[in-house]
């Protein structure tokens, strides 16, 4: 797998998650508090991850 497409697919798996905390976030019960707290810290993992192969790309 080449590091740009392993970029490209981080990229939309971040944008998933993102998308997953910001639905869950809009409930107006509190049942999906742990799994929004999940998501947030795989959301910093993947930041995270972008960045390493960002700069290794450049």
């Amino acid at each position: 797998m080449s590091g740009e497409y392993a970029l490209q697919l981080l990229k939309y798996e971040l944008r998933d998650k993102k998308h997953e905390v910001e639905q869950y976030g809009q409930r107006q019960d509190n049942i999906m508090g742990k799994t929004i707290t999940k998501l947030k810290h795989q959301i910093y993992d993947l930041e995270f991850a972008i960045e390493l192969l960002e700069e290794y790309q450049d």
